[in-house]
């Protein structure tokens, strides 16, 4: 609303058939470098997939689209072997926290799951927060399930703390540890938000 009162504000009379829009992200949150002990929370996790999203968007556009135009129009680039390695590409940890199985999400105990079968953290947790019972020691046991294995240890490394874990921002320079309490309780749906939308709409001011 804010930057809609602005435009407006400064815009010419004459109606203009461009724009450009410049987003202000707060960057990577990691409260140990600011001498916090205590783990980023949940919060943090929100702000931190938004940079990875970001930088992940970044590689796309400037790295990969340019490196597969080129291949299209059958020109040949010397590249670097670091370009071709997956880790400088933000991609697995955005995938280690938003993706999609293609199968239907179960609630297991089985050690041994193939990839198709692996969730996100994102996902993990929106499915414990709905599930009866369910708690925040029981997320942490069911995420190092989903990525026990050494592929993903350069991503993601338990903690010493109670429900504390570790992620690796920014392509592994950036480790940040996380604490999970509390976790499936900011998870949860508001019962008043299915209310807001009535409430609006019944309100006479």
């Amino acid at each position: 609303m804010v930057n809609v009162c602005v435009c407006r504000s400064i815009s010419p009379v004459v109606h203009t058939v461009s724009s450009l829009m410049v987003v202000d992200c707060p960057g990577f949150q990691n409260p140990a470098s600011c001498g916090h002990q205590g783990g980023a929370t949940f919060q943090d996790l929100c702000h931190n997939y938004l940079q990875e999203r970001l930088q992940l968007l970044f590689h796309q556009t400037t790295i990969v689209a340019p490196r597969d135009r080129y291949a299209q129009e059958h020109i040949e680039l010397k590249c670097d072997d670091l370009a071709e390695n997956e880790i400088y590409s933000p991609n697995p940890l955005v995938s280690l926290l938003d993706r999609t199985s293609q199968n239907v999400m179960i609630r297991t105990s089985q050690p041994d799951l193939r990839d198709v079968d692996r969730w996100g953290l994102l996902w993990l947790l929106d499915e414990e927060a709905v599930y009866p019972g369910a708690c925040d020691e029981g997320f942490i046991e069911r995420l190092f399930m989903h990525y026990r294995d050494r592929d993903h240890q350069l991503l993601l490394r338990k903690a010493p703390g109670t429900n504390q874990f570790v992620l690796h921002h920014l392509q592994g320079t950036n480790p940040v540890m996380y604490t999970a309490t509390g976790w499936l309780k900011a998870s949860r749906e508001n019962p008043m938000a299915r209310a807001a939308v009535a409430l609006l709409h019944e309100s006479a001011k």
